[in-house]
């Protein structure tokens, strides 16, 4: 199943709660959003992928950001127990042990197919746009993913968002430090 999410929520708004009812791969393709899962908190931003276990409650709110688009890939158990296996995860049981996965530069390619997908534009499946997504977040899974401060993802945050409201802004690296 494939799901495009837009939420409008914002700091006044209190976080909610809700269950995955599949697995889940949900790519942020706009915005950002707090998440609260059984594995901790993390602030995703845009290309960033959330993880969710079938079953398991989760929140979400907007304490730095307002609104946000996910294109979420939903597997049922069986075929993620499949994709599992076929990636080699390893032998424990088929779960996602982390919450998310930082935005990188290899993700930008699955958010373009993903949105054209989402937007009746794709000339590709949406089959082979879930095994794209399912096989880039199961080769991921091993990294380590150091801890981010709220200071920090606060400074970020504030980053991309400047950046989403002046796009053809002058960003040089040097500035972007200085913001950071």
């Amino acid at each position: 199943r494939v799901i495009d999410a837009i939420c409008s929520s914002d700091a006044s708004d209190p976080p909610f709660e809700e269950r995955h009812e599949d697995f889940s791969m949900a790519l942020v393709v706009a915005g950002g959003f707090d998440y609260h899962g059984v594995h901790g908190r993390a602030h995703l931003q845009t290309g960033a992928v959330l993880l969710g276990n079938a079953g398991a409650a989760y929140s979400c709110g907007h304490t730095h950001s307002v609104g946000d688009r996910c294109i979420a890939f939903q597997f049922a158990p069986d075929v993620f127990e499949g994709l599992w296996a076929a990636h080699d995860c390893g032998t424990q049981r088929p779960t996602f042990s982390r919450s998310s996965l930082p935005s990188e530069k290899a993700g930008v390619r699955l958010i373009t197919a993903a949105e054209a997908l989402a937007e009746g534009l794709s000339h590709v499946p949406a089959e082979d746009v879930a095994a794209m997504v399912a096989g880039f977040v199961l080769t991921r899974l091993g990294g380590a993913i150091a801890p981010v401060s709220d200071g920090h993802v606060r400074r970020v945050v504030e980053v991309a968002r400047a950046i989403e409201v002046e796009p053809d802004g002058d960003w040089s690296l040097a500035r972007l430090a200085r913001m950071a």
